[in-house]
C-alpha cells in the first residue's frame, strides 16, 4: 500500500509520532511517500532521517512543474512560489496517479482537490505552530455549512 506524508507542519511537528509509523510502514514493505511543496536537498533529507522518518519516494511539486516546464516557478527567500490554483491541484494530481490510499497534510487548501475522482484518503492534521490559523478556519466552518453555495 502507499501512503503520503507532508513535511511542513506534518512530518516536523510530531517527530515521534512520525518516525514510528514511517518507520513501521517501510519495515512492512509499504511506500511512503514525502509529498511536498519542498526541493529535495540533501539538507532537508538529512534532517528528515535524522528526526527518525523512513520514507522511499520523494514527490515535490516545485521540481515537478520545474521538470515538466508548465508553470513559471519563482524563489522567494529560498522558498518556491507559482500559481496558487497549479500548486494547489499538484498533490491531489499525483496521489492519483501513484495510488496513494493516505495522504496526511496540515493545509485545508487542498482537500478540494480530493474529490470522488480521487481515491486517496486526504487526511488534514492541525499545525500547532499555527493556532491563529486553526482558530480562523474553525470561524468559517459553520459558515460555509449553513451556506454551501459560499464554499464553491
Amino acid at each position: 500500500m502507499k501512503f503520503g506524508f507532508d513535511v511542513h507542519g506534518v512530518l516536523d511537528t510530531h517527530n515521534e509520532v512520525y518516525s514510528t509509523i514511517t518507520s513501521a510502514l517501510v519495515a512492512a514493505g509499504h511506500e511512503v511517500h514525502v509529498i511536498t511543496g519542498a526541493i529535495q536537498t540533501p539538507e532537508l533529507t538529512e534532517t528528515l532521517k535524522l528526526a527518525g522518518m523512513s520514507f522511499t519516494h520523494w514527490f515535490s511539486i516545485a521540481q515537478y512543474h520545474i521538470d515538466k516546464g508548465d508553470s513559471e516557478v519563482k524563489f522567494v527567500d529560498g522558498e518556491p512560489w507559482m500559481e496558487d490554483e497549479v500548486w494547489n491541484e499538484t498533490k491531489a494530481q499525483y496521489c492519483h496517479e501513484e495510488g496513494i490510499r493516505l495522504l496526511i497534510d496540515d493545509s485545508p487548501v487542498y482537500g478540494k482537490y480530493f474529490d470522488e475522482k480521487n481515491s486517496t484518503i486526504y487526511l488534514l492534521q492541525k499545525d500547532p505552530r499555527r493556532p491563529d490559523f486553526w482558530d480562523r478556519m474553525a470561524e468559517l466552518l459553520p459558515r460555509f455549512r449553513d451556506r454551501p453555495e459560499e464554499a464553491a
